[in-house]
């Protein structure tokens, strides 16, 4: 399957809905979405990123933003410094703050499973950064830290055991 026939398999399950005459609803219409959204990020990225360089900058700038994130999420699970109580007035999902103020390090994306994913994500990255060029590996080695630091203190489960595989 390519990635320009996702938003086709989106459409499928409305289709389904209204053909049985069950009634779609906004959450229904959203989940939809996340599909396209997938699908046209890809074409953007595609057609946007051309040179090797301008991929090696995507990545350094991603592992960087997920630097910062890590650091929000660490601080915010051991509730430093007022990072919580910022997050709860800033990103609380729905209005719902009992999930920025549960020890778990959500960061901005309001989610400790998503902030998780993140971190994992990035420290493949990292790893595969520093096997490639093996430049600068004080500060690699420093960001891979920060990168497992920060997918412990998302507080998941599941996390500890993508950390795990990741590295290895």
């Amino acid at each position: 399957m390519f990635a320009y026939d996702l938003p086709v398999v989106a459409i499928v399950p409305l289709l389904w809905m209204a053909v049985r005459h069950v009634t779609i609803t906004g959450d229904d219409l959203s989940y939809a979405v996340v599909l396209w959204k997938s699908a046209l990020l890809y074409v953007v990225v595609r057609n946007v990123v051309r040179t090797d360089r301008q991929g090696v900058r995507c990545v350094a700038l991603s592992m960087g933003v997920a630097g910062v994130v890590a650091v929000v999420a660490i601080l915010q699970s051991l509730q430093l410094f007022g990072v919580d109580t910022l997050l709860t007035s800033l990103y609380a999902p729905f209005g719902d703050t009992s999930v920025l103020t549960a020890n778990r390090g959500s960061a901005t994306l309001g989610l400790a499973a998503a902030t998780a994913d993140l971190m994992i994500f990035n420290l493949a990255l990292a790893v595969g950064w520093w096997a490639r060029y093996g430049t600068r590996p004080g500060l690699i080695a420093g960001l891979l830290a920060l990168l497992a630091l920060g997918t412990l203190s998302s507080g998941q489960f599941s996390a500890a055991i993508g950390l795990v595989v990741t590295l290895v």
